[in-house]
């Protein structure tokens, strides 16, 4: 048994930061959903060498993760999101501070549905 095997994590992220540490709870058995914007998805997949048009980079950070796209700024993406919160356990983000909060979802908010959120 890995040790965070009983553990779900919700990351929103673009690039490298959040990606690369959720990247490596999930090889330490953790159950990883990336949020994805909806038009492109992360611009990570497009910086590189790729191929199957997913870039190296991307597939590195973000190995043994599921994925959904979701338009955070919709009041639909926002309520489907307010519904996964409390079968997670820890959120990340590594969006400019301010950007959850604004979009309805920031850390007092998250914790009202989910107290035990990290």
């Amino acid at each position: 048994m890995k040790p965070l095997e009983s553990i779900t994590i919700l990351e929103f992220s673009t690039m490298i930061t959040a990606s690369l540490a959720s990247m490596m709870m999930s090889e330490q058995g953790a159950r990883v959903i990336k949020i994805e914007p909806m038009a492109m998805g992360d611009p990570m997949r497009y910086i590189g060498a790729r191929k199957a048009d997913i870039s190296a980079l991307f597939a590195n950070c973000n190995r043994g993760k599921e994925s959904l796209r979701i338009d955070l700024k919709s009041e639909e993406g926002v309520r489907v999101i307010k519904e996964m919160i409390p079968l997670v356990d820890v959120v990340t983000h590594n969006f400019r501070p301010g950007v959850m909060e604004k979009l309805g979802l920031g850390s007092e908010v998250l914790r009202g549905i989910n107290s035990m959120l990290i």
